[in-house]
C-alpha cells in the first residue's frame, strides 16, 4: 500500500475507532474513493451508513464490483440478520465461508443467525 493509501486507512481507522461516523464518511468520500478499489469504497460506505436498506445497497455494489470479497458478504449477512432475513443472511455467510473456509467470523455469525431462527443444532456446529 502506498503512503497515501496508508494515511487514508489510518485516518479512517482512527475515525471509526472514535465512533466519529461523520468524519469517517468524509474520509471515505475523499481519500478512500481516490486511493482504494471501488469495492472497498462501497464496503466502507456501507459500514458507516445507519439505514439498513442503504447498507444493503452499498454491500450489493461492493459484491458486484468484486464477487470474491468475503468481508462484504459477512457484513451484508449481518444486515440481513438484523432485518430478520435469516435465510439470506445464512446464504451470505455460506458464500463468505466458500471464499475463505478458515474465516471464523463467518462461522460465528452464521451460528448466531441459525440460533436466532431456532436451529440450535446448526448453530452449535458452526460455533464448534
Amino acid at each position: 500500500m502506498n503512503n497515501n493509501k496508508s494515511k487514508a486507512m489510518r485516518r479512517l481507522s482512527n475515525a471509526l475507532n472514535a465512533n466519529d461516523m461523520d468524519s469517517a464518511k468524509k474520509i471515505i468520500e475523499t481519500d478512500v474513493k481516490r486511493h482504494l478499489p471501488k469495492y472497498e469504497y462501497y464496503f466502507y460506505l456501507g459500514l458507516v451508513t445507519e439505514d439498513y436498506k442503504e447498507k444493503l445497497k452499498y454491500y450489493d455494489k461492493a459484491i458486484k464490483a468484486n464477487p470474491d470479497y468475503a468481508d462484504a458478504y459477512i457484513n451484508r449477512g449481518l444486515v440481513k440478520n438484523e432485518l430478520n432475513d435469516f435465510e439470506g443472511s445464512i446464504k451470505d455467510y455460506d458464500k463468505a465461508i466458500e471464499l475463505d473456509p478458515r474465516c471464523s467470523l463467518a462461522y460465528n455469525n452464521r451460528g448466531y443467525t441459525k440460533h436466532r431462527k431456532g436451529d440450535y443444532e446448526g448453530a452449535l456446529k458452526d460455533y464448534n
